[in-house]
């Protein structure tokens, strides 16, 4: 590398997709970090996202009290099966994801085969069968929980984990691009195995004869594909046309600087909504069901712990760098819930449980995920497993 390049300091987190300078990255990032005179950290909403959520599931219990009839009222304001409330607080979640997402770079993907491969065995081979799994385990006598178990699994994560990836020292230029990929894959294969994977548990509570609260008759591809082009393929191709007009008109630098912490903003806006809705509809279950929090959070915690630890061990053994690693485990692990909360409030209904036990997901998410990315930091320096050759290979690519 010449002096000139090294003299001129890369943004942490850009750089090649497969390693990228990362010592160059590493040393930029402390230098960042050492003029603000803090270390990285999420923001004030992020931080205590868990308590917001508590605070709404409380106004949500209130307002349910107060008003008896509300949740009746805000149920029938709809557009064919979709709530029209909660379609603009779930429009409000998935819009600023979008925004961010640049497809033009998900065709930078071949550089980065591993990782890329990883990210597609575990987040579509593997993540949507484990979650059906551990729902059967810990959830197969109580099926509509189950379902919202399974709907979260079949969601890789598209949005938080760039915040992850960034805390972790990861390469976020990686995580971007994988962020597009399963964005667009989503669009096409989610509804197939929410579909397949739920069948069963569905057939189980028609065969059972109770009363539910849903209309089985609701769940089929369609409606479930409808969903998933409405919360997800909609929001991408506005955030698409509308990023790259910006980025004509603003700049890059404006829309990562200026403007995306105010999206963050009015996503997480969006999901306190959607749950202040919700628990007028519904909230009642948590209090005369106070254990479905604990049942569904048992194979979820699971879920994110075990997949990153798969991911993470695999791009150990493919001897892949630490910041391209931390990445793969923490894209594998985690959750697009607001897509599996869009498709359960939609298709099963926002007053039921199967929309309940999704809710559980960004509910424990936040705590289970900066613990994995304490896991990262404290076992970077075991990556890359051979360094030699991962050096050696840089320094031919220079």
């Amino acid at each position: 590398m010449t002096g000139g390049g090294r003299g001129e300091k890369r943004k942490s987190g850009a750089g090649d997709l497969l390693t990228g300078d990362v010592e160059e990255r590493m040393e930029h990032a402390e230098s960042v970090d050492r003029e603000l005179g803090k270390p990285k950290h999420l923001d004030f909403f992020d931080r205590y996202l868990f308590v917001w959520i508590f605070v709404c599931m409380g106004i949500g219990l209130g307002l349910g009290k107060l008003f008896p009839q509300l949740g009746t009222q805000l149920d029938n304001v709809k557009l064919g099966f979709v709530s029209i409330p909660i379609a603009v607080g779930l429009f409000m979640m998935m819009f600023p994801i979008m925004l961010r997402i640049r497809l033009e770079e998900a065709v930078k993907a071949v550089k980065a085969w591993k990782e890329l491969g990883i990210v597609i065995f575990f987040c579509w081979f593997i993540s949507p069968f484990y979650m059906y799994l551990l729902s059967w385990i810990f959830l197969r006598s109580h099926p509509e929980y189950a379902i919202g178990v399974v709907l979260l699994g079949v969601a890789p994560c598209i949005a938080m984990v760039l915040m992850w990836s960034y805390l972790a020292d990861g390469n976020n230029a990686l995580a971007m691009v994988l962020m597009a990929i399963n964005s667009v894959v989503q669009m096409f294969i989610f509804s197939f195995f929410a579909y397949f994977l739920t069948k069963g548990y569905v057939n189980e509570i028609a065969a059972s004869g109770r009363k539910i609260d849903f209309d089985i008759a609701r769940v089929n591809i369609p409606n479930i594909l409808v969903t998933v082009l409405v919360f997800l393929g909609l929001p991408l191709v506005i955030g698409f046309f509308v990023r790259r007009r910006l980025v004509n008109t603003r700049g890059e630098e404006w829309i990562e600087h200026k403007l995306s912490p105010w999206m963050r903003v009015m996503a997480i806006v969006g999901l306190l909504f959607t749950l202040i809705v919700m628990f007028t509809l519904k909230g009642e279950v948590i209090i005369d069901e106070p254990i479905v929090v604990l049942l569904v959070a048992i194979p979820v915690t699971i879920f994110f712990f075990t997949m990153f630890a798969g991911g993470y061990f695999a791009s150990w053994v493919l001897n892949i760098s630490y910041e391209n690693s931390v990445v793969v485990g923490l894209t594998g692990s985690s959750n697009n819930f607001e897509l599996a909360i869009a498709v359960a409030a939609a298709v099963f209904g926002i007053s039921s449980k199967v929309t309940l036990a999704t809710v559980i997901g960004p509910l424990i998410e936040v705590p289970i995920m900066l613990a994995l990315v304490r896991i990262g930091l404290r076992t970077r320096d075991h990556f890359p497993r051979k360094r030699e050759q991962v050096v050696k290979q840089a320094a031919q690519e220079a």
